[in-house]
């Protein structure tokens, strides 16, 4: 039996779907909750590891997903606002929750 890493059936849909997105050429709702996973995987490693590196460096399709979502002119207001930098679980929480 095959053992896929963290986001490796992702990885596996965009390569075999041959899209940019999950479901097609163009972002849907879908894409949205896959998206805010991974970035806030991004966050968490970024806040909480000693090494730089991005947690989606062994998965290109995700991270052309992930880099291509971000750059969206039409989601740039969001990102620009406070809302996106909220803290991706409760303050006493942390990341993660033990």
């Amino acid at each position: 039996m095959q053992r896929h890493p963290p986001f490796g059936k992702f990885e596996a849909w965009l390569t075999k779907s041959g899209t940019p997105y999950f479901c097609g050429q163009s972002p849907l709702a879908c894409d949205f909750h896959i998206w805010e996973m991974l970035d806030q995987y991004e966050k968490c490693v970024a806040e909480k590891s000693t090494s730089k590196g991005s947690v989606l460096s062994k998965f290109p399709k995700c991270a052309e997903f992930h880099a291509k979502m971000k750059a969206d002119p039409k989601l740039s207001k969001y990102f620009e606002s406070d809302a996106y930098k909220l803290d991706v679980n409760n303050q006493m929480a942390g990341p993660y929750f033990f």
